[in-house]
């Protein structure tokens, strides 16, 4: 098969990229790497201790300004920090729990796989590894957190709008450990370093492209048109941006296309504009956030007070500055994006000088086909998890259109930097061609085995996509 990658931005990795002002590098959304699933990273060839820096402690909570919690990667020190709060006996057992459900989920083909399962069959695998482990999927997150921690530590492992879906999106982000790390050039790097393995695999990267079109021939995905009227035609066509941006690339036939109800569906979820706000703050000194004695590195800061609350990433400090202008970015919510809140809510910048304030919302990932603003595309609320996830009956990467496929953070198992639903949804195109899939991060015969559990497919690729 000859692959074909088209990218609108002149640099990989869209969301998951960089750009420039001031000379300095920013990243656009994505700014941590903490899901990116190793096995498929080791896979690809990807040297993530090179690629990632990772300080000690991982990331700290700060409140009106102070220290709160240090997240140590070195466990002893977590679990002496966590004492503090009567909280390392149950912090313990959850972070056992949760890793021992993703190594029951992998074993049994339910992770990197070409067919999602139901919360049910999730859970029931997890009761066949251990009894009680289902518990944590088919209970709310707030269940599961009261289970093992004091209240006034979960919004340090989870935001608040998830307390009430299913303990899975509470595992999800815990997939790791809760440890965090950020890339060492930016974004970009990480992009970049999967774009190298695609041309040494003999594939094509084409940038700087608008796709103005899908294109539907005989009811099928027959290639896409570019902006400037190029036409490429494929066999198969995978989309990986947000689904909610989908029925705009297929015009006014996606009702037809998609259906009425998925397409109203869509278009509803485009509406409800997610409320994270991207804040970049350029300083004429370098920041001075708080540090204390054998840490290592700079920690991602959770920073949280009257003014909002958010992430907030020291990016000069990780990559260096150019001609003595220091970048501080904030990812959250802030009431009044204004320099004197960021003053008080973002720790270190008190005695520089800002240059400039950049604010971005929802709005400004429009271009990247992200119309919400959610970095996640689809919620990851119990709706959409799952085999629901992002519409029932497209979970196992199929649109309704024939040979058109779905693989991003609107897929299964959700959003964040996890190379998983990609991975997925080229498993699924490989197998419904026909195309034996070689040895991965998973073995082919459990692959194999899970895909042939699939009783009715919504349309047959191997007749269709010829």
């Amino acid at each position: 098969l000859r692959v074909l990658v088209v990218e609108s931005s002149y640099g990989v990795g869209g969301l998951a990229g960089s750009g420039a002002r001031w000379g300095v590098e920013y990243d656009r959304y994505a700014y941590a790497v903490g899901l990116l699933h190793e096995g498929i990273a080791s896979w690809l060839g990807l040297d993530l201790g090179a690629l990632l820096h990772e300080p000690e402690p991982s990331w700290v909570d700060v409140y009106e300004g102070e220290v709160y919690l240090r997240w140590w990667r070195d466990r002893e020190r977590l679990m002496r920090e966590l004492e503090g709060f009567g909280a390392a006996r149950g912090f313990a057992e959850l972070a056992e729990a949760v890793e021992e459900a993703w190594r029951c989920l992998e074993a049994r083909g339910l992770l990197l796989t070409p067919l999602p399962p139901s919360l049910a069959e999730a859970a029931e695998a997890l009761e066949s590894c251990r009894r009680g482990l289902g518990w944590i999927f088919e209970a709310p997150s707030r269940r599961v957190l009261s289970a093992h921690l004091p209240e006034e530590l979960w919004a340090s492992v989870l935001y608040p709008i998830f307390f009430d879906s299913s303990g899975f999106v509470l595992a999800y982000f815990m997939r790791r450990g809760n440890v965090w790390a950020q890339p060492r050039r930016g974004m970009a790097s990480v992009s970049s370093a999967i774009a190298s393995r695609l041309a040494e695999a003999g594939g094509e990267l084409l940038t700087g492209v608008r796709v103005e079109r899908v294109v539907v021939e005989r009811g099928r995905a027959a290639g896409v048109l570019l902006e400037g009227g190029r036409l490429v035609r494929s066999r198969v066509v995978v989309y990986a941006a947000s689904v909610l941006s989908l029925p705009q690339l297929l015009g006014d036939e996606a009702p037809d296309l998609l259906g009425r109800e998925a397409v109203g569906r869509l278009m509803s979820l485009a509406e409800s504009k997610h409320y994270v706000t991207r804040v970049d703050i350029y300083l004429d000194r370098p920041p001075r956030p708080p540090r204390g004695e054998g840490w290592r590195g700079v920690p991602l800061y959770a920073s949280w007070g009257s003014r909002g609350g958010g992430e907030i990433t020291y990016a000069s400090l990780v990559r260096g500055s150019r001609g003595g202008v220091h970048l501080v970015q904030f990812s959250g919510v802030v009431f009044e994006p204004g320099e004197e809140a960021l003053r008080e809510l973002v720790p270190g910048i008190e005695d520089a000088r800002v240059l400039e304030v950049v604010v971005r919302d929802w709005r400004s990932q429009v271009r990247y086909g992200n119309p919400s603003g959610d970095p996640n595309h689809v919620p990851m609320h119990d709706e959409y998890l799952f085999d629901r996830r992002p519409l029932p009956g497209w979970a196992p990467y199929r649109t309704p259109v024939p040979c058109l496929y779905h693989g991003s953070a609107s897929s299964y198992p959700g959003g964040q930097v996890t190379g998983i639903p990609g991975f997925n949804a080229a498993i699924r195109v490989l197998l419904d061609l026909g195309v034996r899939v070689a040895e991965g991060p998973v073995p082919r015969r459990v692959v194999e085995a899970r895909a042939a559990e699939e009783r009715e497919p919504a349309w047959r690729a191997r007749e269709a996509c010829a």
